[in-house]
């Protein structure tokens, strides 16, 4: 194997390379926060760099004469980067959304704990979800897809060829759009069973007032919902194949779209 410091021109495609890469790493979920230190981030980006350089095809004539044009080589691979971490994050996002909508159904709003991968504030059920499902994103291998998407990325949109001639709008829209109907296919159960319980102890406050309602529901509706949010969740994550299958044709059809 050839290694990538030879000429100037292998050490721009290193360098091209490396960029691609490290964006996608470093706004990877859970990779990109700061659990994960710094001096790691970079280890691994580089090391990814080293075994993706040699097989990267890369014609020199490409390269750019100025600095401008450099500048625009840089900044097309970072979105490329950027574009291809965006849609693993929606992945993630989604089930978080259903888990939050459900911790907001159930009384948890401001039951909200420290997440340490976003730096902010989040339900304990979104937060809970999350990591249940990177637990099963790695053991269906969803991290293999990845990293076989990523060396696929440089077939299909090689170094500097970024192409904007379409919009990558509606294959992002349908994402989207995905990802809002997850998020509800995860709360929507919940929410039902939590809306009907909800009143059924209007009901019981109206025919019986003596009774303290408040009091009542709350565990009730609290151990309601996690029932039905589990429920849910594990048919969800039962069908994560299938997830992840559909998850990998997105990034293929985004990644045409750009190489065209």
């Amino acid at each position: 194997m050839n290694f990538p410091f030879l000429d100037m021109n292998e050490m721009a495609v290193f360098a091209l390379i490396l960029i691609r890469v490290s964006v996608i790493l470093f706004m990877f979920p859970v990779f990109g926060s700061n659990l994960i230190p710094l001096p790691v981030k970079a280890g691994l980006s580089l090391l990814l760099t080293l075994y993706l350089t040699p097989i990267v095809q890369v014609n020199p004539q490409s390269f750019p004469d100025t600095v401008l044009e450099g500048g625009v080589m840089i900044l097309c691979e970072a979105v490329m980067g950027l574009t291809l971490s965006l849609i693993v994050s929606f992945f993630f996002a989604a089930v978080q959304v259903g888990g939050q909508l459900v911790g907001y159904q159930m009384g948890f709003a401001i039951a909200n704990v420290f997440d340490p991968v976003s730096g902010g504030q989040m339900s304990i059920l979104s937060n809970f979800a999350f990591w249940v499902t990177l637990v099963l994103f790695i053991v269906l291998n969803g991290h293999h897809i990845f990293i076989r998407a990523v060396a696929h990325s440089f077939e299909i949109v090689p170094v500097g060829h970024l192409y904007a001639g379409r919009s990558i709008m509606p294959s992002m829209i349908k994402l989207s759009t995905d990802m809002f109907t997850l998020s509800l296919q995860i709360a929507g159960p919940a929410i039902v069973a939590l809306l009907l319980v909800n009143a059924a102890f209007g009901i019981v406050a109206k025919v019986v007032p003596q009774i303290n309602i408040l009091i009542v529901a709350f565990p009730i509706n609290v151990g309601m919902g996690l029932f039905f949010f589990g429920v849910s969740l594990q048919l969800i994550l039962a069908s994560m194949k299938a997830h992840l299958d559909e998850w990998e044709r997105v990034l293929h059809s985004i990644m045409t779209v750009f190489g065209a």
